[in-house]
């Protein structure tokens, strides 16, 4: 919330940062997941080189087509997420949390 704050205030001058938040604006203030999609997808296009940006944009992917109820698009995003930002710990937890309640919640074979 302190970053959102910041954000707001213009105190941020990280451009990465700024559009990543924007993002977070899109899904979690206004409840737009699918803009929030597109505006995460162009932090991961625009700034691939700020890896802990771009693997926070990954995961919240991930968890925008989880909330829409795509869970085949949200289990490629988690997985992109380990693939993509192995070594971003902290998010590649959450997103092997996200693949584990989508695989719990699927029937299984048989």
């Amino acid at each position: 919330m302190a970053l959102l704050m910041l954000w707001l205030l213009g105190g941020l001058d990280d451009p990465a940062e700024n559009l990543y938040q924007k993002g977070l604006m899109e899904e979690v203030a206004e409840g737009d997941l699918k803009e929030a999609v597109e505006v995460y997808e162009e932090v991961i296009r625009r700034y691939p080189d700020r890896r802990d940006v771009a693997a926070r944009a990954q995961l919240h992917i991930g968890m925008c087509y989880e909330r829409m109820g795509d869970l085949p698009r949200a289990l490629r995003a988690y997985g992109r997420v380990l693939e993509t930002f192995w070594e971003q710990r902290e998010v590649v937890e959450l997103a092997r949390k996200g693949i584990g309640r989508i695989e719990g919640t699927r029937p299984r074979p048989g």
